[in-house]
């Protein structure tokens, strides 16, 4: 059988072709010739299934598998027949066409894994959009996918230049940091920088896909609060970035007791600089883990009143009613003083203060204020709106109009309007609201003579 496989059949390129490496060659033809039709089949299924006729990526990706294709024959031909000429030869390794074919062959695939997973991302993106605002807006959504579609591009093309830097033998040493005689020298070479960005990448886009896309459905389900959803995502967010720390430490060889032993000198010193800053990350955990404030929660702090829009590692994000962003330093909240308008319930009362003069009728006022506050599309029902007639002041009987309203950012402008249509009916009905008064008595006027 050997004797039959090594029989020489012609003569190709200054070299005999036995008849193993013929049989060798159609059989790496038919095998790649399978897969690419067999692609083909299943990707029409899936475009298909997904509703991708139309898809403008649909050919250029089908023609690059061709290409892929091409190239992957042209590989075998060489390797079948031992054809592959050296270009470039060097010590470390001799740059050779199957070596650029393999390489072209990876960019290829790489570029299509990404334009598919892009598509997937983008589309499980728009079935989310069909989620109501409170629902999406604290897991991060915005206009478009461009930070997961970006992050996929980066983590595909890192780990295609990890392929070229092992398939290319290009692993060179850019440092070296000496231990001492406890352990070995850590040696840092160009894949440990990509091994880095790769193992960053990822978790980011593994943060991205977890709180975008898996637990939307658990939120939706649960009917969990903006703010509870906020700080599930960025619990889970430090977690995976934790993770990715101590992966990239391992990855470089460094041991954890010679890590710390060698900064402990300097965090020390770090940490007598940084107090606050070293408060506000710690008060930050505690705010996601206590949620006596959440993202959504309308607060008051130093007189100012807004909506929590983030909670970050450090600080967090204010927007006021002007639409301005407030910074405030994670410690301020958790040590200060703070109104929270909107923890335990998603209304709050709010009263109108309105003063009519002596000799008015009190019970027509009490209507006119609870028919102008029932009929404000602002103004909840119930509870419903009640009028306190509250004291005999020096020109005028008070009253105070009391009414629940969800719009915390907007209660001035409800406040606005219900004085508006409250004046309009005083007129309407002859009530009037008096000016301040003052009687002046004069003891011995016979003196200004």
């Amino acid at each position: 059988m050997q004797e039959f496989l090594e029989r020489e059949i012609f003569f190709l390129a200054g070299t005999d072709v036995q008849l193993g490496q013929l049989i060798y060659f159609i059989f790496l033809f038919f095998v790649l010739t399978s897969i690419l039709l067999l692609s083909f089949r299943l990707g029409e299924k899936w475009f298909e299934q997904k509703g991708l006729q139309n898809w403008e990526l649909k050919r250029p990706i089908k023609r690059e598998v061709f290409y892929m294709w091409i190239l992957a024959l042209i590989w075998a031909f060489l390797h079948s027949f031992d054809l592959d000429v050296v270009l470039v030869p060097s010590e470390q390794i001799n740059i050779t066409i199957g070596l650029i074919l393999q390489a072209s062959i990876f960019i290829f695939s790489a570029r299509i894994l990404d334009k598919i997973l892009n598509k997937i991302l983008v589309d499980r993106y728009e079935e989310n959009l069909k989620l109501s605002r409170d629902q999406r807006k604290p897991i991060g959504l915005k206009s478009k996918p461009d930070g997961g579609t970006r992050t996929l591009q980066r983590v595909v093309i890192a780990f295609v230049i990890l392929i070229l830097i092992q398939t290319f033998n290009l692993n060179f040493k850019l440092f070296e940091i000496p231990t001492g005689e406890r352990a070995a020298d850590i040696i840092f070479r160009i894949s440990h920088l990509v091994i880095i960005l790769l193992i960053f990448f990822v978790a980011r886009l593994a943060s991205w896909i977890l709180t975008q896309f898996v637990l939307s459905q658990y939120y939706k389900s649960k009917e969990l609060n903006p703010g509870l959803q906020f700080a599930i995502n960025q619990i889970l967010t430090y977690f995976i970035y934790v993770i990715a720390i101590f992966l990239i430490i391992e990855q470089l060889g460094i041991q954890f007791t010679l890590l710390l032993g060698g900064l402990a000198a300097l965090l020390v010193g770090i940490g007598l600089g940084v107090q606050q800053t070293f408060n506000d990350l710690v008060s930050g955990i505690i705010l996601l883990f206590e949620r006596s404030i959440e993202v959504g929660d309308v607060i008051e702090l130093d007189g100012i009143v807004g909506a929590v829009e983030k909670i970050g590692v450090r600080t967090s994000l204010i927007e006021t009613r002007d639409n301005i962003m407030v910074i405030v330093p994670n410690s301020q909240l958790i040590s200060d003083k703070v109104i929270n308008w909107s923890h335990f319930d998603d209304k709050a009362r709010f009263h109108i203060k309105v003063g009519v003069a002596y000799g008015s009728d009190t019970r027509l006022v009490e209507k006119i204020l609870l028919a102008v506050a029932r009929e404000h599309s602002m103004v909840l029902s119930t509870p419903s709106p009640t009028v306190q007639f509250r004291d005999f002041g020096g020109s005028s009987l008070d009253f105070m109009l009391f009414f629940w309203s969800r719009e915390y950012i907007l209660i001035e402008k409800v406040k606005s309007e219900l004085r508006y249509e409250i004046d309009k009916e005083f007129r309407s009905n002859k009530v009037t609201i008096p000016f301040p008064q003052r009687d002046l008595w004069l003891r011995n006027p016979e003196d200004l003579k």
